[in-house]
């Protein structure tokens, strides 16, 4: 029997030729039960379903027994349609010597075929009304300098790899007069939705596997439909003709070392041998650092080598413990590791270990090149060697200059958001991905004498738990910001926060506002938030502030609070502040026996409801809302109940699940507020109060 060479395994071994095998192989991968892919590819049936409705055609994939009967079907279906003077094909299914696809959608017409990938991704479309329905030119695609940009490669890739089976299919039939156009159907986040088209009026159900299936079915479809032929304005066509030209015809892109400079059809040749078993790719060539990212790092059901340790052998726990240097794909030893022919930095740091040493970032040698980065690596060498926390020359400076209050009597805020996007707008008059704030926690922390007195701390929070959409999004913007207001106060007293998000959703906000031309008192609160330019104001960002100031050896070498405060939680005092603030005791912490406070929030099993069997249903986020992508679905489930049934799980149940989430993020900061202070302090520098 064929094996093969499909567009995902393809894709997914775009930039690896080792991963063509394993993808081949069907190995075990972290994207099996990623979350947050699962959120989006909901989302992709959504739009998928919006296209269909604009062009309704007859469907070819899996209704036959194999997949040689289904390309024989799409032919004499083509064929068909051809002479009838046209009509639309969905999931049209060609082969090509041993590679596969299947079409999105073929829209054919005598002598001409649309080759039709869609995807939930947006592009900045036409904004006028006027223009939302025609073509829009590749160039959305192509960076400053012509080439394909290199966040949307992939899915470039992924419709010039159908267009070649495609073509080759149509030769093999005699049909190579037919014209083969490229398209791109995704949405325009520049247009905005009606009733019909937005989230609320979509459901997503999982089916039972269809006849002769394996595998759950998950379908999308309208709460109420509209008429087969509309078209949605949130749809956008893309022609991609010349992007796809430069992938086949000039340079694949991809960064396997194997097919560095090569074009897209010869990275596809070597993919369909590796397919067939003509070509057996060489692991040693590849790895690297690009290794850290791998989706092949999940043990087999019994036990069996992940992809990641079948290519690196007994070396891979240390080829790990390297890859936890912060930002290391750009890391530069400088000759100071022994030369590796092919292979990156990793591989020659893992090379240079004695017999019976552990692989971490304390046997790198520092850069000689200055930089921000190249600095903060040189801070995490140092605390592996030393085994703890190590700060730079400027640490005391950033400490005073940010963590403390101008007054001496204030208050210290500590802000967390929780936001939701989707491709289908939650309501109408949004567009694609366009954010919806629906949640806050807040931690008051009195500063008088010097210091944060912590013990006094006050919590605020907000959850906006309403169901079904609402008439417009400022709706929903006006009770955040109120509720807001209320907990933060109208003071110089400064709030801060961990990265950009919270600045870049109260800007995104404060545009809303500032169209309805109707909220001055809102947006002179907003503006003494994030000033009058939106880089200044009451807001301050505690990870600038931590980012190579400081660092555990404990942190794996990142910034986010994720994995800050599970390292600072090993000593005693961050400890005390979360237990404090979330009226935990030993017990509860004893009982997971984990440093890590995200781990003791209490699991919450969620089940999505078969449509065909109301006694079961896929497990999907047994963990409960321990991420930003949890409290996302709950949110969803919250809000738009008909979406997705939920069983066992009760209403009640999630709300109290996602205040404990958002509750324990602002208590993190007020954990690493006061372990940066501490640290200051404790180093017999002059801490607390200083100007």
């Amino acid at each position: 029997m064929t094996t093969y060479l499909t567009k995902s395994s393809f894709i997914r071994g775009y930039d690896c030729p080792v991963r063509v095998q394993y993808a081949i192989e069907r190995l075990p991968s972290n994207k099996d039960n990623d979350e947050f892919l699962k959120m989006l590819a909901e989302g992709g049936y959504q739009f998928e379903r919006l296209v269909r409705t604009a062009w309704p055609g007859e469907e070819i994939g899996g209704t036959s027994r194999t997949a040689v009967e289904d390309h024989a079907r799409t032919l004499d279906r083509m064929r068909a349609l051809m002479a009838d003077g046209g009509g639309v094909l969905h999931e049209a299914c060609f082969i090509h010597e041993n590679r596969f696809t299947r079409v999105d959608m073929l829209r054919v017409r005598p002598g001409e075929l649309d080759l039709c990938e869609i995807k939930a991704m947006s592009l900045d479309g036409p904004e006028e009304p006027d223009e939302w329905h025609t073509v829009a030119p590749g160039t959305l695609l192509l960076g400053k300098r012509g080439g394909v940009r290199s966040t949307r490669i992939k899915y470039v890739a992924d419709v010039a790899y159908q267009l070649g089976i495609v073509e080759g299919a149509l030769r093999v039939a005699g049909l190579d007069d037919v014209e083969v156009h490229p398209r791109l159907i995704c949405a325009n986040k520049n247009a905005r939705a009606e009733e019909w088209d937005s989230f609320t009026n979509m459901t997503v159900s999982t089916l039972p596997p269809a006849v002769g299936g394996h595998y759950p079915r998950t379908v999308a479809d309208f709460v109420q439909p509209p008429a087969q032929g509309t078209r949605s304005n949130l749809i956008l066509e893309v022609d991609v003709s010349e992007p796809v030209s430069l992938l086949r015809h000039t340079d694949g892109r991809s960064k396997a070392r194997k097919w560095e400079e090569r074009t897209l059809e010869q990275i596809a040749e070597d993919a369909s041998a590796i397919t067939a078993g003509r070509l057996r790719p060489d692991p040693s060539q590849e790895r690297g650092w690009k290794c850290r990212d791998c989706e092949y790092q999940v043990s087999g059901p019994n036990g069996e080598p992940s992809g990641f340790e079948r290519c690196w052998g007994a070396e891979a726990p240390n080829a790990q413990g390297f890859m936890r240097l912060y930002y290391g794909g750009t890391y530069d030893p400088g000759g100071e590791l022994p030369a590796t022919p092919g292979a990156d930095w990793v591989s020659a740091a893992v090379a240079s270990l004695s017999p019976g040493e552990e692989g971490d970032p304390g046997h790198l040698p520092p850069e000689a090149s200055p930089g921000k980065r190249t600095s903060t690596r040189g801070l995490q060498i140092k605390a592996h060697r030393a085994g703890s926390v190590q700060y730079s020359a400027e640490f005391d400076e950033a400490v005073d200059g940010s963590l403390y209050p101008i007054s001496q009597n204030s208050t210290l805020h500590f802000l967390d958001f929780e936001t939701a996007t989707a491709c289908l707008p939650y309501t109408r008059a949004m567009r694609p991905y366009e954010m919806v704030a629906f949640q806050f926690s807040s931690h008051a922390v009195p500063f008088r004498d010097g210091r944060g007195h912590i013990e006094e701390t006050v919590h605020h929070e907000f959850l906006n738990d309403h169901e079904g959409a609402v008439s417009s999004a400022l709706t929903d913007d006006r009770a955040f910001i109120d509720a807001l207001r209320d907990a933060v106060g109208d003071d110089d007293s400064p709030i801060f926060h961990w990265s950009s998000h919270e600045r870049t959703v109260l800007k995104k906000i404060g545009e809303r506002l500032t169209a309805s031309g109707t909220e001055g008192g809102r947006l002179s609160f907003l503006a003494a938030l994030v000033g009058s330019d939106g880089t200044g104001g009451r807001l301050v960002d505690m990870l600038r502030v931590a980012e190579g100031n400081i660092m555990s050896p404990h942190q794996r070498g990142r910034y986010s609070i994720k994995y800050l405060l599970p390292a600072i939680c090993r000593e005693e005092g961050p400890k005390s502040v979360i237990s404090r603030l979330m009226d935990w005791d030993d017990e509860t912490w004893s009982s997971r026996g984990s440093v890590n406070p995200y781990d003791l929030l209490p699991p919450l099993g969620i089940k999505t409801v078969s449509d065909e069997d109301d006694s079961g249903g896929e497990a999907a986020g047994e963990d409960g809302v321990r991420s930003g992508t949890d409290a996302i679905r709950a949110f969803q489930h919250i809000r738009f109940p008909h979406r997705i049934r939920v069983e066992e799980v009760k209403r009640e149940e999630l709300i109290f699940a996602l205040r404990r989430y958002c509750k324990l993020d602002t208590a993190a900061m007020v954990a690493v507020w006061a372990w940066m202070d501490e640290h200051r302090r404790g180093r017999g520098l002059m801490g607390g109060y200083q100007r």
